[in-house]
């Protein structure tokens, strides 16, 4: 991370900052480093692998065709899909 890097101040519980500290500390992390970690994480659909803002766009948007699929042949009996063939 670099210092160009937006700050952001956020208020969370004294006992989850805690937590953050006591994790950071274990991993050998700064707090700041433990934090963006673990929220990277969070968006991060294969673990262990690094996060990747341009597949997490692909994935989402895929999970959206999919679900907006879904309603309208719930809704209207239509389906966006190709039909299968045999």
């Amino acid at each position: 991370m670099a210092r160009s890097d937006p700050q952001v101040n956020i208020r969370m519980p004294a006992q989850l900052k805690s937590l953050l500290e006591a994790a950071s500390e274990d991993s050998k992390r700064s707090l700041n480093q433990e934090i963006v970690s673990r929220l990277e994480g969070s968006f991060n659909p294969q673990p262990g692998k690094p996060f990747n803002m341009e597949q997490y766009q692909l994935l989402k948007t895929e999970i959206l065709r999919e679900l907006v699929d879904t309603i309208r042949e719930k809704n209207l009996g239509v389906s966006s899909k190709p039909a299968k063939k045999d």
